[in-house]
């Protein structure tokens, strides 16, 4: 019972705007969403109401890698990198992150739309290699 009773309204909201913007590409391979700047200002979430968004990205049938991208408050773009078989770690160690092999981040500075391109272009060369 306690587990679904710790949702906030501002939590509730985030996480209607971030599944909005859910996108499955790569075949149905991948699963990917987005956190903007100003979606903290707009729902009244915090940071912290982000935490497990990623896993929705990763619970679709089918989804190999699922990443979520989320805008930094003074620039950057932090992306989160789930999978079930991919060494995502690989792939965030290519931008300067780390991780586990099947749970790992990076952060990269430039804009959102750059991030996106080139984190969905080295997962596609991780896929077709895998």
């Amino acid at each position: 019972e306690c587990l679904f009773e710790q949702n906030t309204p501002e939590r509730l909201k985030l996480m209607g705007l971030v599944l909005s913007r859910l996108q499955v590409t790569h075949g149905g391979r991948v699963a990917h969403t987005e956190i903007h700047r100003d979606d903290y200002a707009t729902t009244g979430a915090t940071p912290q109401d982000s935490e497990d968004l990623i896993n929705y990205t990763r619970s679709l049938a089918g989804v190999e890698v699922g990443l979520l991208f989320m805008e930094q408050p003074h620039g950057g773009v932090k992306v989160s990198f789930r999978s079930r078989r991919v060494d995502v770690a690989r792939l965030a160690e290519r931008f300067g992150g780390g991780g586990h092999r099947l749970a790992s981040g990076a952060v990269l500075q430039t804009s959102l739309d750059d991030a996106r391109r080139r984190i969905l272009d080295a997962v596609a060369e991780a896929l077709d290699n895998y």
